[in-house]
């Protein structure tokens, strides 16, 4: 029951990370994915781990058998040879077998409850298995999903750099100046009657500076 719980509780975080809505940030998707295959590979840890149970079960199951059929053979030949040898302890050797075969009961008991158990713990292991096959394959649908995301993203970001790319080459109506010594963003938009953020804005200009000799758009008056 305690496995049970712990893989359910493995698979109920892995379906949380699904049930999450998509909000397009490839890093958070990618953890998603990484934490749903941390959740399958406890799973897988869990099923092998049973696996190795079912094994040494079967493995007792099978010295238990062999030690049954020893103890009845045991139990036929000392019986068969007290009868001869001893008739007089005839009632003393009928209890020993009778507690033999009080042991033999248990032991045969002890046998069908761990076939019991090997039974229930096979179930449980198919279960977790249709389990996996499902996580996987919703993970190859998140996984197509994200790579339409990324190919949609894509086509968005070139379609804006082109827009920019045309509104930089775009032809600008005005006249020119050249830069002189001494001369500054701000002088320059004083003489021209106009401001620096405007001459920044019609040359591309990041910031206030200005090299010597460069050529500059000025806005028309």
């Amino acid at each position: 029951m305690r496995i049970l719980l712990f893989v359910s509780f493995q698979l109920l975080c892995a379906a949380a990370a699904f049930s999450s809505p998509l909000r397009g940030a490839n890093d958070q998707n990618g953890i998603a994915i990484q934490e749903i295959r941390g959740s399958l590979e406890n799973v897988r840890h869990e099923v092998g781990n049973h696996e190795l149970e079912i094994r040494t079960f079967e493995e007792k199951l099978q010295n238990l058998d062999t030690i049954i059929e020893s103890v009845r053979d045991q139990l036929a030949d000392s019986s068969k040879l007290q009868k001869e040898l001893l008739k007089g302890s005839s009632s003393s050797l009928e209890s020993k077998i009778l507690a033999l075969e009080t042991v033999s009961k248990n032991l045969v008991a002890d046998v069908k409850q761990f076939k019991t158990h090997s039974t229930e713990i096979t179930e449980i292991l198919t279960q977790y298995k249709q389990k996996i096959s499902e996580l996987e394959k919703i993970i190859e649908q998140q996984s197509r999903s994200i790579g339409h995301l990324q190919n949609a993203m894509k086509t968005l970001t070139e379609a804006f750099q082109d827009k920019d790319t045309a509104t930089t080459k775009a032809p600008l109506s005005g006249s020119t100046y050249r830069v002189q010594t001494g001369d500054s963003l701000e002088k320059i938009a004083r003489a021209n009657g106009t401001t620096v953020q405007v001459i920044k804005e019609l040359n591309g200009l990041s910031n206030d500076r200005i090299v010597v000799g460069k050529v500059l758009q000025i806005p028309e008056k």
